[in-house]
């Protein structure tokens, strides 16, 4: 769209776009340095100055979405004062932008997955919110040196309903009208994908000169997609990047770290905002290539880049090793998982701002593994559940052997049965696909507990709290043991007295002489004196009741004599000396 000066709108302004709310920016080029250009939307208008190089760009104040569409006046003056007729784009929208690129799982349309399954078309259909999306395909084009504008057969468009859809992106359309229904505002999806594409293709040359490439190894040249696919969006308000990619590196997810860091710092510089970026981790696939490792990593990558959240899709995909299987006919449940993470992480929604019985959230992972009686203990960050509380796929280190428990759920999180002392690390669903009997474990929003290998199991050291109470009287010790190590108590009453012993809080099974028992959590020793007609000694000196028979030295030991400083508990410790409370026991050996 050109207009006097020469003052154009770059080529992805087009009817029927959406801008994004809060960073709605209109540019293009040309004009006079010093010039003016003025954009409106309905009633609110920005301008921005052409600068020497002719590259404007226009801020609009557009915070709020806006479900009508309007027209997008462009305006241009020499002066700042006589404004040009203006240039128009129509049907435009404000609402929420997303970027999804990828290779084939991203590149396929939802014909083509409805070929293959002509089931998969239902949620499509009953969706019936199509009008309300705008979507922008860019079309395949390969380059040797970036491109200014969108290839001309590329433009925004409203579909208005699925039968409009099936020429498009099956799992950004997906994404796309499951995040309108959540969000209730306008969603605009540009999509740039290509089948067989390596990540070294979507990054610019210049990112590629710091970086390890394979592309030529398989056949690929590097940066051309984004050469001419991608560098023509630059500037264009996005909120977030969805990005599915990686079957074909994956061989190599030590490099692709390393590679999909510096895609991450591109795009979001290219988009000009600190966006979020969903990253769809592969799904099930039969082949001879380590898949599982290439999960790990993708999974892990949220840990060590800010703002990206992987999507987790273990119990999708397809396990059956048929033909096309690498192209599983699932979008839209991952879709839906994409826009609860989204839901929960980019636009701070709870689980019940969902639609009733979506998957809402990051999935669960396991925060700690702690060896407890029996076996080992593993915590997530969300209570799990699972079929009949089992759950298949794990095997354990101990030692220099493999132990394979089946997991029980036990209050949330997963019991497994084995020598949980001399375990080392633990694996869960380490395979390319999951075999067809087993139960894996969901979290609470009915996301997947995330695939891990060589999560350590930690010997936790624990808190041993002990009080003994004897006529009213209490005493504290605490100590420190080990994990699975066994606590000893030498336990004597005086005469007349018994001990109970309580083991947080519950009464244990004691009679006489010493008490011990395993640590497994912090735990607290309470040993109460009574006496054996369940009536305390009244002291026969009420001015000085912890050594009636000798005040002046209330701390000696009186040998025993009933009445008297003979209960005692550790190593001549006595119980109603205050002042040398647990000294005898703080002196063994920690």
């Amino acid at each position: 769209m050109v207009f006097k000066d020469n003052v154009k709108l770059d080529s992805i302004f087009t009817d029927n776009l959406v801008l994004q709310r809060g960073n709605a920016r209109v540019f293009g080029k040309g004009g006079a340095p010093g010039g003016t250009v003025r954009a409106s939307y309905g009633t609110v208008s920005a301008t921005g100055i052409v600068p020497a190089e002719g590259d404007w760009v226009v801020e609009l104040p557009l915070t709020q979405a806006d479900a009508e569409g309007k027209e997008l006046k462009i305006e241009y003056s020499s002066d700042g004062t006589n404004f040009s007729p203006s240039v128009s784009v129509q049907n435009v929208r404000v609402g929420e932008v997303w970027f999804a690129s990828g290779q084939s799982n991203m590149a396929v349309t939802l014909d083509y997955i409805t070929r293959k399954k002509q089931t998969v078309k239902y949620d499509y259909t009953v969706a019936n919110n199509w009008d309300k999306i705008s979507i922008c395909q860019v079309d395949y084009r390969e380059s040797s040196t970036p491109l200014e504008d969108i290839p001309d057969s590329t433009s925004w468009v409203v579909p208005g309903s699925v039968e409009n859809v099936s020429s498009y992106s099956a799992m950004a359309s997906a994404f796309a009208s499951q995040l309108q229904t959540t969000l209730n505002v306008p969603v605009g999806i540009m999509v740039s994908s290509v089948g067989g594409s390596c990540i070294e293709e979507w990054l610019d040359a210049e990112t590629m000169k710091g970086l390890q490439s394979t592309a030529a190894s398989m056949g690929k040249v590097d940066s051309r997609f984004y050469n001419g696919m991608v560098h023509a969006l630059k500037g264009y308000g996005v909120g977030g990047i969805l990005w599915y990619q990686g079957e074909a590196n994956v061989t190599s997810p030590t490099l692709y770290k390393k590679q999909f860091k510096a895609y991450v710092e591109l795009y979001r510089e290219f988009f000009g905002s600190d966006m979020p970026v969903l990253t769809m981790q592969l799904p099930q696939f039969e082949t001879g290539s380590a898949w599982y490792e290439f999960r790990n990593m993708q999974w892990n990558l949220q840990k060590e880049i800010d703002k990206a959240y992987t999507v987790c899709g273990i119990d999708l995909g397809d396990n059956t090793g048929a033909d096309d299987s690498i192209h599983p006919t699932d979008k839209w449940p991952f879709a839906e998982r994409a826009v609860g993470v989204a839901a929960q992480k980019v636009y701070n929604l709870s689980a019940e701002d969902m639609p009733r019985g979506k998957d809402y959230g990051v999935s669960p992972s396991i925060v700690s593994a702690k060896p407890v009686k029996g076996g080992i203990l593993l915590e997530a960050d969300q209570p799990l559940q699972a079929k009949d509380n089992k759950v298949n796929g794990f095997y354990v280190l101990v030692g220099t052997q493999y132990a394979y428990p089946v997991g029980q759920i036990v209050d949330g999180k997963i019991f497994l049965e084995c020598d949980g002392l001399n375990a080392k690390t633990v694996f869960y669903l380490q395979s390319n696909t999951v075999k067809a009997d087993y139960t894996i474990a969901y979290g609470e929003y009915g996301t997947p507990l995330a695939p891990f290998g060589w999560l350590s199991v930690t010997l936790p050291n624990y808190a041993v709290t002990v009080t003994a109470t004897e006529n009213g009287t209490t005493t504290t010790g605490e100590f420190t043991r080990k994990v699975g190590e066994t606590f000893t108590l030498e336990i004597t009453p005086n005469e007349g007295y018994v001990a109970e012993v309580y083991v947080n809080g519950e009464k244990a099974d004691y009679t006489e002489g010493t008490f011990s028992c395993e640590i497994y959590d912090n735990t607290a020793i309470e040993v109460k004196f009574v006496s054996e007609n369940s009536e305390p000694e009244q002291p026969e000196n009420p001015e000085n009741p912890e050594n009636p028979e000798n005040p002046e030295n209330p701390d000696k030991d009186n040998g025993g004599k009933k009445g008297g400083c003979g209960s005692t508990i550790g190593a001549g410790m006595c119980l109603t000396a205050l002042g040398a409370a647990f000294v005898a026991l703080k002196k063994r050996k920690d």
